[in-house]
């Protein structure tokens, strides 16, 4: 998953202020963590510690959602 589809299931932020947030890197690039810093969507210190977070490990094979016959 992308950083935008994360933030949004954790309801860090709205689809909305991801899709303002990446309009710009369109002519000018970034990352989307800083350009949602520079919107006010989320702090600087939100982004970082979201990002530093240890994911919950899985218990089994289908906690994970895969497709086990894949």
């Amino acid at each position: 998953m992308r950083l935008g589809d994360l933030l949004i299931a954790a309801k860090t932020v709205t689809a909305e202020q991801v899709a303002e947030a990446l309009a710009p890197q369109v002519g000018r690039g970034g990352r989307l963590g800083e350009n949602l810093v520079v919107t006010g969507a989320v702090t600087q210190e939100a982004v970082d510690a979201f990002i530093q977070r240890v994911p919950i490990e899985p218990y089994d094979i289908p906690a994970t959602g895969i497709d086990e016959t894949l």
